[in-house]
Order: structure tokens, then C-alpha cells, then sequence
């Protein structure tokens, strides 16, 4: 029977402890790098770059700028080893592609027979994680972040995403982090999906309250998203008027923002 593990957020001085012993200097580390770090896996990926001196590990201000960090070292390390190209992002697109088609983590080794010796040393660096004869990435995060990149990358568009088959629960975080990406490099792109998401009579309802509980999260909201959720406050037929009355009960950052709008 397999078990559900809760891994709580660590204390800020735990976070400064782990990156001083990182041999990186804490003090820098603002109060949102802290709380961003306070979630393991971004403390672990940034374990996995600190000792890159080619970069400025501390300098990041989202999940997405670690992500980035991490692709970069990474890819850099295994194309090192080769002593030519990697086909890092072949491999890694490749198998994104298969995962979200199928809706699994997991996709055939077979997949990426004609990079065999880039993907091995992939996951001798624990990138991929190979599972008899399939391959998984190191962590779900880390493929919902890397097909994201993907997607952004086609310029394809996420409502099309959405309507070429069943909206069952996978697709949940990979809209979550389409939209995070999208917001952090496109933000025109970012604002039109998140308009069309909401309104769309085609997306189903669970994936409109992913998108209103991520907006729940941030803590620079912007006047371009309230413009974009102001109007469903007054649709009493609308099953989101409810949810967008919780964002604002909720969060003091979407408070000190219409207090500034007046």
C-alpha cells in the first residue's frame, strides 16, 4: 500500500545553516529567497549548483531562475564528461513529450535509443532515474518544470493543450507551472492564457481553481490579473465568484494591492 509523505517546510535558520555549510554566504538571502528555500527540493537544487563558481548561485528570485541554474550546470557537466554536444535537451524533450501524451512519469528508455550514452550519463548525474526499462526525472517537479519549458519553447497554446484530450488530475500541475514559467518570461502570453482559463466554458472547473489557487500564492500580484478576475466577483451564477472572494480574504498581498488601486 503505498503511503502519502508530508515534508514540511524548514525554519529559516535551518535554510541559513544548510547554505552556509553550502560554503555560500546566507547573509545575502533575502526573506523571499528564504521562504522559497524553505521547500526541500529548492534547497536541494540549489545544493546541486553551489559549488559552480561560473554563476552567481544566490542571485535567483523565483523557483523558475533554480530550475534554470540547475539545467545549466547540469547540462554543462554531462556535455564535459562526453567531450562534445549532450543532446541534453533532445533527451529531456524527448521523454517530456512521451509523458505528457501517455499522462505518466515514466516513459520507455527505448524512447531515447539514439542519445543511449547521453541519457546514461544523465542518470549517472541522477537527472533521469532509470526504473528497469524506463526512465523517470529525478524529481516530478523537475518534469512538470522541464516540460514547461518545453511547451513555452513551441509557442503552442495552452487551451489547445487542454481541449486535445480527457482533463484528468496530471494535467493540474502542468498548468500550475505553464503558468508560473509563462508569468516569470512572457507575461502577454501569461496574462491571455490566464484570461482565456478562467473563462473558457471548454476547461473543466478543477483546473479553474488551480489557476485561482496559484493566483492565491503570489505576492506581487499585479493590476493586469485583478482586471482579469474583478469581474467574476459579481457573477453570482459563477461557480469562481466564490473562489476569487477567498484570494482576497486570504492574502494580504492581493489586499495592500486594491488598497493601492483605491
Amino acid at each position: 500500500i503505498a503511503e502519502t509523505v508530508t515534508i514540511s517546510r524548514l525554519s529559516h535558520t535551518t535554510v541559513q545553516k544548510v547554505v552556509t555549510k553550502l560554503g555560500l554566504d546566507a547573509r545575502r538571502l533575502n526573506e523571499k529567497q528564504l521562504d522559497l528555500l524553505s521547500i526541500p527540493l529548492h534547497l536541494s537544487l540549489l545544493a546541486r549548483i553551489a559549488l559552480d563558481t561560473s554563476v552567481d548561485v544566490l542571485n535567483f528570485k523565483t523557483a523558475k531562475d533554480l530550475y534554470d541554474k540547475f539545467w545549466q550546470h547540469k547540462k554543462n557537466f554531462v556535455e564535459e564528461r562526453l567531450g562534445r554536444d549532450s543532446n541534453w535537451t533532445e533527451v529531456i524533450y524527448t521523454l517530456c513529450d512521451y509523458m505528457s501524451k501517455h499522462q505518466r512519469l515514466s516513459a520507455p528508455k527505448a524512447r531515447v535509443d539514439k542519445y543511449e550514452k547521453s541519457a546514461e550519463i544523465m542518470a549517472s548525474e541522477h537527472v533521469l532515474i532509470p526504473d528497469r526499462e524506463q526512465y523517470l526525472f529525478f524529481h516530478e517537479g523537475f518534469f512538470d518544470y522541464a516540460f514547461a519549458r518545453r511547451f513555452v519553447g513551441k509557442d503552442d497554446k495552452l487551451l489547445n493543450l487542454l481541449q486535445s484530450g480527457e482533463q484528468h488530475l496530471f494535467r493540474r500541475a502542468q498548468v500550475r507551472q505553464i503558468l508560473l514559467y509563462e508569468r516569470d518570461a512572457d507575461r502577454a502570453r501569461y496574462l491571455a492564457d490566464l484570461n482565456i482559463l478562467l473563462n473558457s466554458s471548454d476547461i473543466r472547473f478543477h483546473l479553474k481553481k488551480v489557476v485561482i489557487a496559484l493566483l492565491a500564492t503570489l505576492d506581487d500580484p499585479t493590476e493586469e490579473e485583478w482586471e482579469i478576475i474583478s469581474h467574476l466577483m459579481c457573477d453570482e451564477i459563477n461557480p469562481l465568484t466564490q473562489e476569487v472572494w477567498i484570494i482576497l480574504n486570504s492574502s494580504i498581498h492581493w489586499f495592500k494591492l486594491l488598497d493601492s488601486l483605491g
